[in-house]
Parts: structure tokens; C-alpha cells; sequence
């Protein structure tokens, strides 16, 4: 099993995420880092930084990715998440305030 995979399956055990895709996002420093990408109940009160919190109590510090929730995700003709939609996103710079590197300025 994957990091990416262990990741995600850590966020779909909390509550109010019913799915998640995790990616790896370049990083100057470390290489590449996590970077998750998810989606709360209809309603969810969650924030990224509550879920941050939330997986920083169960991961490594270096596991823990940044996290954006999102609406929706893209999918497959075979209804699995287009994690290459999401990682091109994440190449391409279009990360939330406050989640791209230190080394790298926020969009």
C-alpha cells in the first residue's frame, strides 16, 4: 500500500469525509510532500485546520499533508478519482493560501 493510499484512508475514518485523494506536491526542501485534497458531509462545520489538527495526532509530522477541501472531485468513466487532475493542479501552483511550500510562494 501506497503512502498516498495509507493517507487517504486515515481522512475517510473522520466523520465528516466521506473521500479523500491525497498527491504528492514538489517540495525544495523534502523532495516531494503530501498534499490532500477532500470532501466533507453536506452541512460539516470541518475546516482544514481542524483536520490538520486531526491527522497530526495520528501521523508523523512529515506525513501530515496540507490539506483544501473541495466540492468535488474529478472521476474516471469507472467512478474512481482522477488523482492526475490533482496533481497537475498542485504542479501548477493552484494551491490555497497558507498550503504551498515555504520555499514557494502562495498564489
Amino acid at each position: 500500500m501506497s503512502a498516498a493510499s495509507r493517507s487517504t484512508d486515515l481522512f475517510v475514518r473522520h466523520p465528516d469525509v466521506p473521500a479523500a485523494a491525497v498527491v504528492a506536491v514538489d517540495d525544495r526542501e523534502r523532495g516531494q510532500r503530501p498534499h490532500a485534497y477532500v470532501r466533507t458531509v453536506p452541512g460539516s462545520t470541518l475546516t482544514a485546520a481542524a483536520l490538520y489538527a486531526w491527522a497530526a495526532e495520528t501521523m508523523a509530522t512529515y506525513k501530515v499533508p496540507g490539506i483544501e477541501p473541495v466540492e468535488a472531485f474529478p472521476m474516471t468513466a469507472t467512478g474512481k478519482i482522477r488523482r492526475t487532475d490533482f496533481t497537475e493542479r498542485a504542479r501548477a501552483g493552484i494551491l490555497p493560501p497558507g498550503t504551498a511550500s515555504r520555499t514557494r510562494p502562495a498564489p
